[in-house]
């Protein structure tokens, strides 16, 4: 989604493109990531039939080789695109197909973030719940090659639920909760023009 502005910072939106598993044994990984693949996707679609643009532009990235490492991630956070060397925020969606609300990895570190979510949250989604941890570096999703970078990055997932088979067969599209889904990517985007629109 570009911005008004043509030069800047921009803000990242993303999810990982993968799972586990060889043939012969299938892991249909429909939790773990397609939820956040697929609420990345929606997201997209949504920003670009916006007819208004926000001050900065927001990229939406899926990444490859999560599961091996964040090799995706890492890549793009050490390489950047041309345009993009400057990150206000990033927002890595992670397992949103199970519970009932949203766990915001890095909410904590990074309030702006979370206010913004919260802000979002309020306006689009009434009554959605909203937690908020601290992270510490660890590496086990796409946001934290971002985060080592000194980029204000989250990883969300969703909450109150069972993530059921995770790293299994049986993550299988019969557990996922479609809802959290979509009320996960209003509140993404809704936080995301926020985050756009905010003064440098």
């Amino acid at each position: 989604l570009r911005g008004a502005a043509a030069a800047g910072a921009a803000g990242l939106v993303g999810a990982h493109l993968d799972h586990i598993g060889d043939w012969p044994r299938l892991n249909p990984g429909a939790d773990d990531n397609a939820s956040g693949s697929a609420s990345l996707l929606e997201v997209a679609r949504a920003a670009a039939s916006l007819k208004a643009r926000p001050r900065r532009s927001i990229v939406f990235v899926w990444f490859a080789a999560e599961e091996l490492g964040l090799r995706g991630a890492e890549h793009f956070a050490s390489h950047p695109p041309k345009g993009l060397e400057k990150c206000v925020a990033v927002l890595n969606l992670d397992m949103l197909g199970a519970g009932n609300g949203l766990y915001i990895a890095g909410g904590e570190n990074f309030p702006q973030i979370r206010a913004a979510m919260e802000g979002a949250r309020d306006r689009l989604v009434p009554g959605f719940v909203l937690k908020a941890g601290r992270i510490r570096g660890e590496g086990r999703a796409d946001h934290a090659p971002f985060f080592e970078r000194g980029i204000p990055a989250v990883s969300l997932f969703g909450t109150g639920g069972e993530h059921h088979g995770y790293h299994a067969p049986e993550d299988t599209v019969y557990f996922i909760t479609p809802k959290t889904m979509e009320s996960g990517g209003r509140i993404v985007l809704g936080a995301a023009l926020a985050l756009a629109e905010e003064k440098p």
